[in-house]
């Protein structure tokens, strides 16, 4: 996807947009993140803003891509900030969300506040706002099968 404009919304400090730089260096790509602090450690090349998933800074159909790795489980309100990342989509926009398996819960010690998600349930709430709309398993390493842990959901506007 050469030059495409590109949003890790929820970036933290940065690494998957690091990552994904390092593979698709014509990318325009843009780190958000509600803490000022974190942004700081995010890389050269990568655009900085400061944001809340809820209410995005961004114009309409901003993003010809956007995904969100273990970000949305931290939003306070699920429905708005789903809402919110298929607004800065362009038409054909594509969507990731990676975060955890509700039906895993337990596996991991969590804070009780932080949200996982049942596969269907967010596919329920992107289809609200994009036209197709699918979810599996995922693993972040290469080498280890999916074990149901985190699943990714993937819609295009």
């Amino acid at each position: 996807m050469a030059n495409a404009r590109l949003l890790d919304a929820g970036c933290g400090k940065g690494r998957y947009a690091r990552v994904l730089l390092e593979h698709e260096a014509s990318a325009r790509l843009t780190g958000m993140d509600i803490s000022e602090k974190m942004l700081e450690f995010v890389g050269p090349g990568i655009c900085r803003v400061s944001g809340s998933l809820t209410e995005l800074p961004f114009a309409d159909g901003a993003f010809d891509g956007v995904y969100a790795t273990e970000s949305l489980e931290h939003a306070v309100d699920i429905e708005r900030a789903v809402s919110e990342l298929c607004r800065v989509l362009r038409p054909g926009g594509k969507l990731a969300i990676i975060d955890k398996n509700a039906e895993q819960w337990g596996r991991l010690k969590t804070p009780a506040w932080e949200r996982w998600f049942q596969r269907k349930e967010l596919e329920k709430l992107l289809a609200r706002h994009c036209r197709t709309v699918r979810s599996e398993p995922i693993s972040y390493w290469e080498d280890v099968a999916p074990d149901g842990l985190f699943l990714s959901w993937f819609a295009e506007k």
